[in-house]
């Protein structure tokens, strides 16, 4: 008996890390989002330009 309580309580903590892993994953595009419009709203307040580069990369650029 004791031992089928263990492999239940081990069975729930994958499915409860493979439940928080695809969480993860799914909301990953809206919190890049999130940090980049936040990077954006500091820079340009701290009077700085956002700028894109040659490849494609967003920074701040400083005057």
């Amino acid at each position: 008996m004791r031992i089928r309580i263990a492999w239940a309580i081990v069975a729930l903590i994958i499915v409860g890390a493979a439940v928080s892993a695809v969480f993860r994953v799914a909301t990953a595009p809206d919190r890049i989002r999130d940090r980049r419009d936040h990077a954006k709203e500091v820079c340009l307040k701290a009077g700085g330009e956002w700028v894109v580069a040659e490849d494609r990369r967003e920074a701040c650029k400083r005057t």
